[in-house]
């Protein structure tokens, strides 16, 4: 991502100070979780966020960022459709109208990069603390960097990369819709102290006007 090669004069225009609020006030957003003098457990990422469905929203640097972002936002939405409609027929559930029940036409989608860069004490850093997703699917591509963890029978599993693939996430809006059906993934990121982990994630969500029962 050459969004963070950037300097930080030309990122601080993007600087938030909620960046960990699940609901984003300004469209884009970006900063830093470092904390090197923490004598405890700290953050240790860089991140920008931004959100770009119903409306587009990109910054503005680098020049290429906004093309490919604009593309894979589409792209995305299309495979988060497919998924949706694939997840009704094997519930054999009516799917014909899920479009437009949910309203994904104007439905929220978030992307988010992350970069982990190596962390001189990684025991006493983490990437990014236990989590579900909101939404309905989450859409993550990584590179071949482990530090991906999800919870399972109550034990932390690293997840590894598989290259040239994308990962699906079950958010808190297709367990809710789906009665439990599907779980949200309880995920978390951890870092090392010799290589940079990035990670690339889509997150697909019903209208902000709709009510997911």
């Amino acid at each position: 991502m050459n969004f963070f090669d950037l300097s930080l004069e030309e990122k601080s225009v993007y600087e938030g100070e909620n960046a960990s609020d699940p609901c984003i006030l300004d469209p884009i957003i970006c900063g830093t979780n470092f904390n090197p003098a923490s004598r405890s457990v700290s953050f240790w990422r860089d991140y920008l966020r931004v959100l770009v469905h119903p409306v587009f929203n990109s910054p503005v640097k680098p020049e290429a960022l906004s093309e490919g972002l604009r593309e894979y936002s589409k792209r995305s939405r299309e495979i988060m459709k497919e998924l949706i409609r694939a997840i009704m027929e094997g519930l054999e559930l009516e799917e014909e109208n899920i479009e437009e029940s949910l309203e994904l036409n104007s439905g929220v989608q978030k992307f988010s990069a992350n970069l982990y860069p190596p962390c001189p004490r990684p025991e006493l850093a983490i990437g990014l603390p236990p989590h579900a997703d909101r939404g309905l699917l989450t859409l993550l591509i990584q590179n071949d960097v482990g530090g991906l963890h999800i919870k399972n029978k109550g034990k932390w599993v690293a997840v590894n990369a598989i290259p040239n693939s994308i990962m699906v996430n079950i958010g808190d809006h297709m367990e809710i819709l789906r009665n439990g059906k599907y779980k949200a993934v309880l995920h978390r990121a951890v870092v090392n102290n010799k290589e940079t982990r990035i990670s690339l994630v889509m997150t697909n969500g019903p209208s902000t006007e709709t009510y997911v029962t």
